[in-house]
């Protein structure tokens, strides 16, 4: 074997470790973006949890005087359910486009649809808002509200 052959073999033996280093590079990258979308998304979701506590008023007279809710009280529990939305429904749908991977939103969808129906107020919003989703989400809306049967509310007894 000649110099000049055995400097193709080697040129191309570099070539495709240095293919190898790119793919695992993209690996550790897309590994990375998952720990820091995941990270993220728990951080966001306790904020948000922290911040609906501090409305909990709000949902405890939507629990027990449904009728004595005012418009701001409404206000604040649109709110309320639209962060939820986009805290566990529509990250998903980011997750998935980030990292080009299809994810189960069903335990997020089934979060989201079980506090929003244990009031007559998100069982009465959901009627009004339904058609601004997608196919899909109504039906698990739909379903999910039709197994839950009456409101049953925290502030009436639960955990």
């Amino acid at each position: 074997m000649t110099f000049d052959e055995k400097f193709q073999v080697a040129s191309f033996g570099a070539i495709l470790i240095g293919f190898a280093l790119i793919i695992w590079e993209f690996q550790q990258n897309r590994d990375m973006t998952a720990a820091m979308l995941a990270s993220d998304g728990a951080i966001h979701r306790a904020d948000l949890h922290m911040q609906i506590a501090s409305y909990s008023e709000v949902y405890a007279r939507a629990c027990a005087e449904p009728d004595s809710l005012s418009l701001d009280d409404s206000i604040v529990l649109m709110r309320i359910y639209s962060a939820l939305y986009e805290s566990r429904i529509n990250r998903v749908a980011n997750y998935e486009a980030a990292l080009g991977a299809r994810v189960d939103r069903s335990p997020s969808v089934n979060r989201f649809f079980r506090f929003m129906f244990e009031t007559d107020f998100g069982r009465k919003h959901w009627s009004r808002i339904r058609e601004s989703y997608d196919a899909d989400l109504r039906a698990a809306g739909d379903e999910i509200l039709g197994l839950m049967g009456a409101p049953y509310c925290f502030a009436q007894g639960g955990i």
